[in-house]
């Protein structure tokens, strides 16, 4: 008999409005992880202002009609458990983790924060003040500084995958009022598009019956499904420069759009030939193997194929932090080796042992409740059937070298790349 997939061992139920729930049996840890979402997030912030999708998630658990931010404190503290909630793009993200037993009872927090919130002007204060000196910190940080810049490079304000500066988060949090968090709220909470996800010590049946207890009390507004509208962003390359004085080191980015979507055919091996270039976990990837171990030029340097949500085309960055002496040089030898794997492609050795490390990294990603249940909610959330997470790792099997070779060269034009640098940067510097 042949062993059940991860999809197969899933069970998946709706809710009354139509939402979708999903329950996975893991193990005997005692512990059950809870991960999901309901459609929200800064696509439907009003005026562009992203900002307020953060500050609403955060505040939905400093208290509802029932509860004080105090009492949903001691009340988890009691239990053991947590309960938090954050913003994506596109959606209003909540996780949970508690014991077994006491799976009913974070249920019923999470919907109550969902659907009583009462966002208590002390608190917003409270919140905003910790916001401030988040975008304070930002503001100093290198590799953000220098990751706006980029991206602000590559895509339209109307993109998605567009960030705004510091300086305008700050104005846009300023703006930010109890009232508008109110209408905001009012506006998205949607049981329609739930996605709930449960793994962990409890049979599925089980999990499955309490959340649609629960998550049936949602109300089904009529939200309609966000779409974006085609934006095309610069398609020849340019830089930024941002000057964050005082620091020891440089952040640098290098890369460009793709037009690719995650669902296209090429993503596999376009995927595959960054993490065989640039791998950032670990000391596989060739940057880190000849730029860091060989010439001593980096602290840190990677390359990703990534896209800030799943409904927007994928984007190839390439970073690198330097000591401002050795900028210059690092810059060079990155610049030489993303020319060098395109001009030569990558080798067999190299295809195989990826494969391998993708593999085995996708099996440890699935290995505890928490990472199973948000790997089941993204699945989902990013338009997948749960299939996609058995057959995916088998997609990058199949890949082959002469595949991996062409999608480098199909997707990077080395005359529209873009970079960006943070830091003590000379203003010539990426001339």
């Amino acid at each position: 008999m042949s062993k059940k997939t991860y999809s197969e061992r899933t069970l998946e139920e709706k809710t009354a409005q139509g939402g979708r729930l999903f329950a996975f049996s893991f193990g005997k840890s005692g512990v059950v992880s809870i991960e999901g979402s309901i459609e929200g997030g800064y696509g439907r912030t009003p005026n562009g202002n992203g900002t307020i999708a953060g500050l609403h998630a955060a505040m939905l658990t400093e208290g509802t009609k029932k509860r004080t931010k105090k009492q949903i404190q001691l009340f988890l503290d009691s239990i053991g458990a947590s309960v938090s909630f954050s913003a994506s793009f596109d959606r209003v993200e909540f996780s949970a983790r508690a014991r077994t037993e006491h799976l009913a009872k974070v249920l019923d927090l999470i919907v109550e924060c969902l659907l009583f919130p009462t966002f208590p002007q002390k608190e917003l204060v409270v919140i905003k003040s910790q916001a401030e000196g988040a975008l304070a910190q930002e503001a100093e940080n290198t590799r953000t500084q220098a990751s706006i810049s980029f991206l602000q490079l590559l895509f339209e304000k109307k993109h998605p995958n567009y960030q705004r500066s510091t300086i305008e988060k700050k104005k846009m949090l300023a703006q930010i009022t109890r009232e508008s968090l109110v209408k905001f709220h009012k506006e998205t909470i949607n049981g329609k598009s739930l996605i709930v996800a449960i793994a962990g010590d409890v049979p599925a049946e089980q999990s499955l019956l309490l959340a649609k207890k629960y998550f049936n009390k949602l109300p089904n507004i009529g939200l309609q499904k966000l779409s974006l509208p085609k934006v095309e962003g610069p398609t020849t390359g340019g830089t930024a420069i941002a000057h964050v004085p005082g620091k020891a080191s440089i952040d640098y980015f290098v890369g460009l759009k793709t037009g690719l979507t995650k669902k296209a055919a090429d993503f596999p091996a376009l995927l595959l030939g960054l993490r065989i270039f640039g791998n950032p976990s670990g000391f596989t990837g060739r940057l880190m193997q000849i730029v860091r171990e060989k010439e001593g030029l980096t602290y840190g340097t990677g390359a990703y194929l990534t896209a800030l949500t799943h409904l927007a085309d994928t984007y190839i960055a390439v970073w690198g932090t330097f000591a401002p002496q050795l900028f210059a040089q690092g810059r060079k030898s990155i610049r030489r080796e993303l020319l060098l794997i395109l001009k030569n492609g990558p080798t067999e050795i190299e295809l195989k042992k990826h494969k391998r490390i993708f593999e085995a990294s996708w099996h440890v990603r699935l290995s505890s409740s928490s990472a199973f249940a948000n790997a089941i909610h993204d699945t989902i959330a990013e338009g997948y059937e749960l299939t996609e997470l058995d057959d995916f790792p088998e997609k990058i099997n199949k890949v082959t070298l002469k595949e991996v070779s062409a999608a480098l060269k199909k997707y990077v034009n080395p005359k529209k790349l873009s970079e960006a640098a943070a830091g003590t940067v000379e203003k010539n510097a990426l001339r």
